[in-house]
């Protein structure tokens, strides 16, 4: 299962209040994340994504919840896309600007280590 850690002192309240629906295009790749759902106690996040490759059109929940040593980003565990390259970089994408908006952050544990090299300008990070 794709996932992202992002260690260190993480607001997914912060993070929510900021986000605003967000579009990276890649060449013939389109990623999106559309919407943002924080749980009650704060403690998780959904994103609505959608990924278009091509002809393939994906749509999946990430979560990003909160844990000791940070946050881990990954894929909802109810949601099944196909793990394509497009899936992957949208974790990534979502791992990225999670550590841009939180100073002082580094990525941990993963295992989307080719897609985290991804150049991202400031304008298409998600808060």
């Amino acid at each position: 299962m794709p996932h992202c850690q992002v260690c260190g002192p993480t607001d997914l309240r912060e993070f929510h209040l900021r986000f605003r629906p967000r579009t990276l295009r890649r060449g013939p790749m389109i990623l999106k994340a559309e919407e943002a759902f924080l749980s009650t106690g704060g403690r998780s996040l959904l994103l609505e994504c959608l990924v278009i490759e091509g002809y393939l059109r994906q749509a999946f929940f990430a979560v990003i919840t909160r844990e000791e040593e940070g946050a881990m980003v990954r894929l909802h565990p109810r949601t099944s896309p196909e793990k394509t390259e497009g899936v992957k970089r949208c974790l990534a994408w979502i791992a990225l600007s999670l550590r841009a908006s939180a100073p002082g952050t580094s990525l941990g544990r993963t295992n989307l280590q080719d897609q985290l090299g991804i150049e991202i300008p400031d304008g298409e990070i998600l808060p």
